[in-house]
């Protein structure tokens, strides 16, 4: 039997999923008008429970809206993270499987305009279910059959998802490892400087890596303290997810229409050393990655060598005339001296 995927984009708390002619407004129109609560649900269940929670779904259109309800999966799309990968499973497929273990509403559901309205969602854990994370979401698609006022033809879907992260208790499996962590430039000639990590989890739950990363400078003293992942996004079971991080910003020295001299905020330059410490899982698992780069502001140094140069020539110039009309001054003085106290014949 095919699966039937679906792609689906995450903008803030809601997820739109838009399969839409670029030229069609209608579909544009519905499409960011559906909005549903909560967003994501996070829960921690034990094998044989059962859990019944709400889900609130409104349109803000004039017209009615029919929208049916249905359970499908998900995994991460890309390492960024943000964009999930929504899918009907396979018969032998399993692991991370919640959407066989979801029941809805089997009838569809009409929303007035401006009015939420509740439906129940329930969630029943096997008995038998093995420990470790399942992810799911309750996708609600527009009926366009049930909607003719707003009949937006047969290539044109639209839809929005909740998401459900379940982490069944038992004998779980929390491994995490760094798989990059570095800044992308050996040589920077300013700030900001960016970086990256990528954190893979090795094990069969969710987890949330948290940490810091301490910039050093060449003395030993910590010049910057950068916090990682403070969004708490998740790293799903066997995903790669990557964070980007940067130290410090960029402003213009000097900006002409000809060209723009960069100096970092705060003034970096010299040797540094980026350590890592990075925390996850229920018991605070903790690894470390060290990377070092190097500041050097080239162009500024240049331009400051160049105007330091000009400045002691000219210094080292009025010097030279002021001594010159000092000592001319003085053979002058001198002179007429002489002649005053020459006495008469």
């Amino acid at each position: 039997m095919l699966s039937t995927r679906y792609r689906i984009g995450l903008w803030g708390g809601l997820l739109l999923l838009m399969l839409f002619a670029p030229h069609d407004a209608q579909a544009q129109e519905l499409s960011r008008s559906i909005s549903v609560v909560p967003a994501k649900t996070l829960l921690t269940l034990n094998p044989g429970q059962e859990w019944t929670g709400e889900l609130q779904i409104a349109v803000s259109v004039p017209t009615e809206v029919t929208v049916r309800p249905e359970a499908v999966d998900f995994r991460s799309q890309s390492e960024e993270g943000g964009v999930p990968y929504f899918f009907r499973p396979e018969v032998d497929q399993y692991v991370g499987i919640l959407s066989r273990w979801v029941d809805l509403p089997a009838t569809p559901l009409v929303l007035e305009p401006n009015v939420y309205t509740t439906i129940p969602v329930t969630i029943r854990i096997p008995r038998n279910a093995p420990a470790g994370g399942y992810y799911g979401a309750v996708l609600f698609r527009v009926d366009n059959s049930a909607n003719p006022d707003r009949q937006l033809g047969s290539s044109i879907d639209s839809a929005i998802a909740a998401l459900y992260v379940v982490d069944v208790s038992g004998d779980r499996t929390e491994t995490g490892a760094i798989v990059d962590f570095y800044f992308k430039d050996d040589l920077n000639e300013g700030l900001p400087a960016e970086g990256l990590l990528r954190f893979e989890n090795l094990g069969n739950t969710h987890i949330v890596p948290t940490g810091v990363i301490e910039i050093f400078n060449e003395f030993g003293f910590v010049v910057e303290r950068i916090p990682l992942n403070e969004a708490n996004g998740l790293v799903l079971p066997r995903d790669v997810r990557r964070f980007d991080f940067a130290w410090g910003e960029s402003r213009d020295l000097i900006s002409t229409p000809w060209f723009d001299l960069p100096l970092g905020k705060p003034l970096g330059i010299g040797y540094y050393r980026a350590q890592l410490t990075l925390w996850y899982g229920s018991t605070g698992q903790v690894v470390h990655a060290t990377d070092r780069f190097v500041i050097l502001p080239w162009r500024a140094l240049i331009l400051f060598g160049i105007v330091g140069y000009g400045l002691i020539r000219l210094l080292g110039y009025l010097w030279y005339r002021y001594k010159l009309e000092v000592i001319l001054g003085r053979r002058l003085s001198f002179g007429d001296d002489k002649k005053r106290d020459t006495p008469r014949k």
